[in-house]
C-alpha cells in the first residue's frame, strides 16, 4: 500500500524501487514476503519499472531461496574474499554469466546527529512530550508508538553490522543526551527546564551544587531534581522506562540504576543478552553535559530482562568501561533468537 501510493505520486514509469533489505521482513513472515514479490513486486515491474532487492543467503529455507530467484529476471550473488569483493552474475536479461572481481573499500557508516534534523519538528516533539504542545508530530500514528517499531529497526541494522552498529547508537544517544544538557537542542526545552539548568549552572560556580557527580550524595541530589536521577524525567516523558537511582549500593564514582518496564527490552524476555541501547548513553551523555569537569562517561548493563531479570539495571562510571564493547555487541545466535 505504501509503494502504491509512492507510485501515484510521481505518476510516471520508470521507478528504480531498492529494497536495503529484504531479510529482515523475510525473518518475520516467511513465506509472505515471496507472495510479495511474486503478487506486487513482478506486476510493478511490467508497468516499465525496476525492482532491485537485497537479501542474505542462509537467513532462511534453502527452497524459499530457490523461489525468490526463480522470480527475479536477473541474481547476483555477493561474496567477500579478503581484500576484494566477488560479484557472480547467475542470470541477467543482457548479461552472460560472468564473475566480476572489484577492490574491497572499508566504508564506515555514519548516523546522522539529531542536531541535523528539522528544528521545528524537534521543537514540536519535545514540547510535546513535556504536555505544552497537543498536537502530534507525526498525525497518522500519534507520538507514542508501539515499541515493537523502534525495536524492528534497532534489530535490523545489528543484522547488518552486528558489531558497528550497537556502537553508533550508543554514541549518538549519548551525544544527543549531552547536547541536551548543553547545546542547541536546549532551547527547545520548557523555560521551567532551561531556568533549572541555569540556576543549577549558577550555584555550580558558586559552589552550593556539585561540580561533579562523583560522590552518592551528590548523585542523589541530582536524582532528587531530575526525579530519578540522570535522564529519570525524560525516561518517562517519552515512556522509555521508569528510572530509581540505587544509592545503597552505588560508591564513588560508580553509580547504579535501576529501570522498570525499559522500552528496549519488554516483549524480550529471557533471550539470553542484554537489550538496552538507548537509556544507559543518553544518561551517561546527560551526566556529561552537566558536570562542570569536562570527563567522558560510559554506562553498562549488569540486569536485563533480556537476561530473566524482572528489570534493567546499568552501572554509570567516568572513564572506559572494559567491558562495554562486548556488551554492546550481539552474536549471531542471539540476533536469530530475537528474530
Amino acid at each position: 500500500m505504501a509503494t502504491t501510493k509512492l507510485q501515484e505520486r510521481i505518476e510516471q514509469k520508470g521507478i528504480l524501487l531498492a529494497f536495503d533489505s529484504l531479510t529482515s521482513p523475510y525473518l518475520f513472515n516467511g513465506m509472505e514476503v515471496v507472495k510479495f514479490m511474486r503478487l506486487f513486486l513482478e506486476k510493478f515491474a511490467a508497468e516499465g519499472n525496476s525492482v532491485v532487492v537485497l537479501i542474505d543467503k542462509g537467513c532462511g529455507k534453502s527452497e524459499d531461496l530457490i523461489t525468490m530467484m526463480s522470480i527475479a529476471d536477473g541474481v547476483i550473488k555477493i561474496e567477500l574474499e579478503e581484500d576484494r569483493q566477488l560479484l557472480n552474475v547467475v542470470k541477467h536479461p543482457k548479461v552472460a554469466p560472468t564473475r566480476i572481481e572489484v577492490p574491497l573499500i572499508e566504508t564506515k557508516p555514519t548516523i546522522r546527529s539529531t542536531m541535523q534534523f528539522e528544528p521545528s519538528m524537534i521543537r514540536q516533539f519535545i514540547q510535546s512530550m513535556f504536555g505544552q504542545d497537543k498536537a502530534a508530530v507525526r498525525k497518522e500514528v500519534g507520538d507514542f508508538v508501539n515499541s515493537f517499531w523502534p525495536n524492528l529497526a534497532h534489530w535490523s541494522g545489528m543484522l547488518w553490522d552486528p558489531k558497528g552498529f550497537p556502537t553508533m547508537i550508543y554514541e549518538l544517544n549519548k551525544e544527543d543526551g549531552t547536547m541536551g544538557m548543553t547545546g542547541e537542542l536546549l532551547q527547545f526545552l520548557p523555560w521551567r527546564f532551561r531556568f533549572l539548568l541555569k540556576l543549577m549552572c549558577s550555584f555550580q560556580a558558586l559552589g552550593f551544587f556539585p561540580k561533579n557527580f562523583s560522590k552518592v550524595k551528590d548523585m542523589k541530589k541530582l536524582s532528587k531534581l531530575f526525579r530519578g536521577g540522570p535522564y529519570g524525567m525524560g525516561a518517562r516523558n517519552e515512556r522509555s522506562g521508569i528510572v530509581e537511582y540505587l544509592e545503597d549500593v552505588s560508591k564513588i564514582d560508580e553509580h547504579y540504576v535501576r529501570v522498570y518496564e525499559n522500552s528496549d527490552c519488554c516483549g524480550f524476555e529471557n533471550v539470553g543478552a542484554t537489550m538496552a541501547s538507548h537509556l544507559p548513553p543518553a544518561m551517561v551523555g546527560q551526566l556529561k553535559g552537566l558536570e562542570k569537569e569536562e570527563r567522558d562517561w560510559n554506562a553498562v548493563e549488569t540486569k536485563c530482562i533480556g537476561l530473566g531479570d524482572p528489570y534493567c539495571e546499568f552501572k554509570l562510571v567516568p572513564g572506559e568501561i572494559d567491558e562495554l564493547g562486548s556488551s554492546l555487541e550481539k552474536d549471531s545466535s542471539v540476533i536469530e533468537r530475537l528474530n
